[in-house]
């Protein structure tokens, strides 16, 4: 559905994105990558709020820079916080729907609609200034919502600042709007938040396409480099001696303060292993791979090592 034919965009000397050429299939891909990777750059591209500086990007074969048609049914929703803050939610999402044309009854019942079903209802007639964090995100989520038939919808960090409840909500409808054949694109930091819903990732790293492709074969080109396990214990020094007999361990560090890192590429044997017990106290375990930024340090040290 969406098409990226070698598409590049640079602010002065600043890359936002390079080279981008790859064709993007209806349902939810993650787009992933540390900040300054290119994600917000690469959607305000597709979302054709920004004109590539060599490429083009077509959404159903058309391009889409300078074709107001197809932009408005293009749903964004941006990753920047700042809102109409004299506006309460209700009249926020009123006056955007009538920006895009919506017919002003059917546009009534879909404001009520998302104010419920992202829990504004009760702030709804409250000023946007007086909105927490994790408020203004759902209004944020809400407005790309209106457009029950957008092509494209495009989520720029929508979870940053949103509570628990409201994270799982916004997860199912990304995945939901997925399962209807839409095309939707979601940038997060949070491996485990795209695992949710999608198998389908892209992944960023200063501005070029690192990995494009399923999940488990993004983990596969990881699977060279070992990863690593950090513990927390007071006798670590002890535990460090211990656990650097054990087959599944290719290398430990002292990390100081009752801190040691394993290296392993047998993660889920060492773990289990490790469940069955050892002689010392262990306070605490933390995955590294399980965060963002380090499958991404991996994924790029392993690049540079084949060139």
């Amino acid at each position: 559905m969406i098409e990226l034919h070698h598409l590049s965009k640079w602010y002065g000397f600043v890359l936002g994105v390079q080279d981008v050429h790859l064709t993007i299939p209806p349902g939810v891909t993650g787009v992933l990558g540390p900040n300054g990777s290119g994600k917000t750059t690469l959607l305000s591209l597709i979302a054709g709020l920004s004109k590539p500086s060599e490429g083009w990007v077509k959404i159903q074969g058309e391009k889409v820079w300078g074709n107001p048609n197809l932009r408005r049914r293009i749903a964004f929703c941006p990753d920047r916080g700042e809102l109409f803050e004299h506006l309460s939610g209700r009249e926020f999402l009123t006056i955007l729907g009538r920006l895009r044309k919506i017919q002003e009854k059917k546009l009534c019942e879909r404001v009520e609609l998302l104010l419920e079903e992202l829990d504004l209802k009760e702030v709804a007639d409250q000023k946007v200034v007086t909105y927490s964090r994790g408020m203004r995100q759902r209004l944020k989520f809400a407005q790309a919502l209106l457009l029950e038939d957008a092509l494209v919808y495009l989520f720029d960090e929508p979870l940053q600042g949103a509570d628990p409840a409201s994270r799982k909500k916004m997860l199912d409808i990304i995945q939901s709007l997925g399962r209807e054949g839409r095309c939707v694109l979601f940038s997060t930091h949070v491996l485990g938040e795209v695992e949710r819903v999608t198998q389908q990732i892209l992944t960023l790293s200063q501005g070029s396409v690192l990995a494009y492709g399923r999940v488990e074969e993004i983990r596969k080109l990881i699977s060279s480099v070992p990863m690593r396990v950090e513990l927390t214990s007071p006798r670590a020094r002890e535990l460090m001696a211990f656990l650097a007999a054990w087959e599944e361990v290719q290398g430990v560090q002292w990390l100081g303060e009752e801190k040691i890192e394993i290296s392993t590429f047998h993660l889920s044997q060492f773990l289990e292993r490790l469940h069955q017990g050892v002689p010392y106290p262990i306070h605490s375990l933390f995955c590294r791979d399980e965060t963002l930024e380090e499958v991404f340090a991996l994924l790029v040290k392993k690049r540079e090592w084949h060139g």
